[in-house]
């Protein structure tokens, strides 16, 4: 080495070692992305007694396995939430899984509670989603209509027809 020989080619080869990892995404009822304690469930009023419900799907978009998949719930009112179990604990890349949340409120009141879905994800571990739900008597829960562009419901459920309940 030189002074007269600045700047100089350097060519390296070698085999690599690609790095693999797994990484969790959560879809929300709608198809909608959650971001890890940021977003949330909000179930409409329902009745007391009566249940409403949501799907949420954990998807792997990483290139190695997602594993060790549990889903628990916590918090003083978390009872009003009912989580179905989960079909698969293991995901390999690209493949989802599903579960189902259902508020079923009991007496008359709002609830909140948190879902933590664990994994092997090395940053999102566990993934925080907040639950939240009202519940009303019957007659205000006649009186609360939601409506979205191209459909509505009332207290969760879709009407094929937006004037009836208008009339």
């Amino acid at each position: 080495n030189s002074i007269d020989n600045i700047p100089f080619d350097l060519f390296v080869t070698g085999d690599g070692i690609m790095s693999s990892s797994p990484e969790i995404a959560i879809q929300g009822p709608t198809g909608t992305e959650l971001q890890n304690g940021l977003s949330s469930l909000t179930f409409r009023s329902a009745k007391k007694g009566s249940t409403v419900t949501a799907v949420v799907t954990i998807r792997n978009l990483g290139s190695a396995n997602l594993m060790n998949l549990a889903v628990i719930k916590s918090g003083p009112q978390s009872k009003a939430f009912i989580m179905t179990p989960l079909i698969k604990k293991i995901l390999a890349p690209g493949e989802s899984t599903s579960f189902k949340v259902i508020f079923k409120p009991g007496a008359k009141s709002a609830y909140a509670a948190d879902i933590k879905i664990s994994s092997n994800d090395s940053d999102e571990n566990p993934f925080l989603i907040r639950v939240s739900g009202k519940v009303r008597s019957a007659a205000s829960a006649k009186r609360s209509l939601v409506l979205h562009p191209g459909h509505f419901s009332i207290m969760g459920q879709p009407s094929p027809d937006p004037w009836k309940w208008l009339s």
